[in-house]
C-alpha cells in the first residue's frame, strides 16, 4: 500500500488557501457586536479540557447550584483565553445552541437565556467600567451616581442590585489595558485605576449574594505589561491577589499536549483520513527510524512514534517539542501564533515539488516575507540561519518524512532561527 500523501487524503479549510482568511481568530468584540455564527464557531473549534471545565462549572453557577462564581483564565497571551470567553458567552446566551453543542452537560438545561456582558479593556466608556456593566444589564441608574458627577467606587449593595437574581455572565478581557489608561487619570488623592481595583473587589464580594451571577476574567500578567510603570504593576498585583482569593483558576489550553494539534486541525482542515491511512504513514515513519536505530544514529525507541504520529497527523510529531520552546520568548502568542505558522507550513507543503506525507516546519518558505515576519514575531532577535542538524535524516529518512531539524543545511537565503 503506497504511503498516503497529504494533498490526496486531507481536505483543506478555506483558511489555508485564501489570502483574505489569514487570521480567522474571533475577537471578543465580535461577540459583543453579535457578529459570530455560533454553529460555525464550534464547528471550527476544539473543546479542550480547560474549556470543558469552564463551561461545565459555569453552567452550574448560572443554574444556581454552585458556590463558585468567579473564574480566572490563567494562560498567557494567545493561549486560548479569548476563545474560551467567546465559547462560554455564546452558549450561555443561547439555550438551543447549548442543546446542540453540549447536550451532555445537565446544568445547561436548567437555565434559559443568560444576560451576557462583555467588557474589553481596550474600551474607555464615559460611564466607567461599573456604569458600563450596569447599563448592559438594564440597571444603569444604579451606578449613575458613581460616575456622572465624578468617579466614585460603588459599594457592595450597588453591585448586588445590578447583578440581580437571574443568570448573568460578565466577561472581563484585557483589564491591564484599561488599568494602564486608568492609572493616569487622577481622582482626588487617588486615581481611576485605584478606584477600578476597589470596584472589582466589591464585584467579587457581591457574588455570594447573587447565586446565579458568574464572572470570568483573563490573565493579568501578559508579557506586554510586565515593563509598565511601577504604578501599573502595583495595580495588576493588587487585582491578581483578588483573583487568587476569589476566582477559580482554569488553563484554557495545555500547550505541550495533543490539544494543540486538535485545535490546529480543526482550523486548517475540513476532513482528515481514517485511522488506517494515518497508521500507514506512522508505520512508514517508524520503519525508516528502525533503519537508523540499527546503526545507532538515534537514541529513541522508534515504536513510540506510532502513537505520536497518530496524535499529530498530518503534522510531524517533532513540531510539539519545537513549538514548546517558542513559549520561552516573551510576547509569543502561543496557540494563535501556531495556527498562523502551521497554516504557512501547510501551504508550503502543498506547493512542494515532491510528495509530502507529514507537514513540518521544513515546509516553511523563508523567501516569503510574511513567513519571515511571523518568525520574528516569535523573537525579534532571530536571524535567518539553521542550527546543526541530526544525521538521522541525511542518511536514512526520505525527505518527506524528515523532522524539521533533520537533514540538509538549506541555501543561505532560506536559513532561519
Amino acid at each position: 500500500m503506497p504511503i498516503p500523501i497529504v494533498r490526496d487524503v486531507c481536505v483543506l479549510s478555506p483558511m489555508v488557501t485564501s489570502e483574505g482568511l489569514v487570521e480567522q481568530v474571533a475577537q471578543i468584540d465580535d461577540l459583543a457586536q453579535d457578529r459570530i455564527d455560533g454553529r460555525e464557531f464550534f464547528r471550527r473549534n476544539h473543546f479542550t479540557d480547560g474549556l470543558q471545565r469552564l463551561i461545565g462549572r459555569g453552567f452550574e453557577r448560572l443554574a444556581g447550584r454552585s458556590e463558585d462564581g468567579a473564574f480566572y483564565l490563567t494562560q498567557a497571551m494567545g493561549g486560548g483565553k479569548t476563545h474560551s470567553l467567546i465559547a462560554f458567552g455564546l452558549l450561555a446566551a443561547d439555550p438551543e445552541l447549548r442543546r446542540e453543542v453540549v447536550p451532555r452537560i445537565p446544568a445547561g438545561a436548567e437555565f434559559g437565556v443568560a444576560k451576557v456582558v462583555i467588557f474589553n479593556g481596550h474600551q474607555n466608556p464615559d460611564n466607567l467600567l461599573w456604569g458600563f456593566i450596569a447599563e448592559r444589564l438594564g440597571r444603569g441608574e444604579v451606578m449613575t451616581p458613581f460616575w456622572r458627577s465624578g468617579a466614585r467606587t460603588p459599594g457592595l449593595d450597588e453591585w448586588v442590585a445590578v447583578l440581580g437574581e437571574g443568570p448573568v455572565l460578565i466577561l472581563l478581557d484585557e483589564l491591564p489595558s484599561y488599568l494602564e489608561m486608568a492609572q493616569g487619570e487622577p481622582v482626588g488623592n487617588s486615581t481611576l485605576g485605584d478606584l477600578t481595583i476597589g470596584a472589582l473587589e466589591r464585584l467579587f464580594n457581591a457574588l455570594p449574594r447573587c447565586p446565579r451571577a458568574c464572572v470570568v476574567v483573563t490573565n493579568l500578567k501578559d508579557d506586554v505589561y510586565l515593563e509598565g510603570t511601577r504604578q501599573l504593576q502595583t495595580l495588576i498585583e493588587n487585582l491578581t491577589k483578588q483573583y487568587d482569593r476569589q476566582a477559580q483558576p482554569i488553563t484554557p489550553v495545555q500547550q505541550n499536549s495533543g490539544e494543540v494539534y486538535e485545535i490546529v486541525r480543526k482550523r486548517l482542515f475540513d476532513q482528515l483520513p481514517g485511522t488506517d491511512k494515518i497508521d500507514a504513514v506512522a508505520r512508514a515513519y517508524v520503519a525508516a527510524l528502525q533503519k537508523a536505530k540499527r546503526v545507532d544514529t538515534i537514541p529513541t525507541t522508534p515504536e513510540i512514534y506510532i502513537e505520536r504520529v497518530r496524535e499529530s497527523y498530518p503534522f510531524h510529531p517533532s513540531i510539539r517539542d519545537i513549538v514548546a520552546r517558542f513559549a520561552e520568548n516573551r510576547g509569543y502568542q502561543k496557540t494563535r501564533a501556531l495556527i498562523r505558522l502551521l497554516r504557512m507550513a501547510v501551504r508550503g507543503a502543498l506547493a512542494a515539488e515532491r510528495d509530502v506525507f507529514l507537514v513540518g516546519l521544513q515546509h516553511l518558505d523563508f523567501n516569503d516575507p510574511a513567513t519571515t515576519e511571523e518568525i520574528r514575531k516569535i523573537n525579534p532577535g532571530f536571524r535567518m540561519r539553521f542550527p546543526a542538524m541530526s544525521p538521522i535524516a541525511a542518511t536514512h529518512l526520505p525527505r518527506e518524512l524528515q523532522p524539521p531539524t533533520a537533514g540538509r543545511r538549506p541555501r543561505q537565503s532560506q536559513r532561519c532561527c
